[in-house]
């Protein structure tokens, strides 16, 4: 995981060493969000918008920094896939059919301003947000 985040980070770098004119940047995991996010850092960089995707405790901790290493996460919801997946599973097993086998099990954008909201605290911290 970590050598993957710096081969991440380090490619942020040079990429934005040789593209001076980068201002946004859009990660699409979990590793290059930490890897970017990183390199942001590194570089006191928060005049780049990053996008990042997934979440974790780190990118959380970033997203919510005073400094701005993310502007926002794109997050999925896990209970859903689970949810959706062993529903329509059982409906098959059951001889059911099922209307469409692309199935959206929503993302949400979260960012500094909604991420202390309650649906995205149910969100980011689902364990914790049922004791709540």
């Amino acid at each position: 995981f970590s050598e993957h985040n710096s081969m991440a980070s380090q490619a942020t770098i040079k990429m934005i060493q040789e593209n001076k004119d980068i201002n946004a940047i859009v990660t699409f995991n979990e590793i290059t969000t930490l890897g970017v996010s990183k390199a942001i850092k590194s570089m006191s960089r928060e005049d780049i918008f990053v996008v990042g995707f997934d979440n974790n405790i780190m990118s959380i901790n970033d997203l919510n920094s005073e400094e701005g290493y993310l502007d926002a996460l794109i997050v999925q919801t896990p209970q859903a896939m689970g949810y959706l997946a062993v529903e329509n599973a059982y409906k098959i097993i059951k001889g059911d059919k099922i209307k469409d086998y692309r199935i959206d099990t929503k993302t949400v954008l979260v960012t500094k301003e909604n991420m202390f909201s309650d649906e995205i605290v149910k969100i980011l911290f689902p364990i914790i947000s049922t004791k709540i």
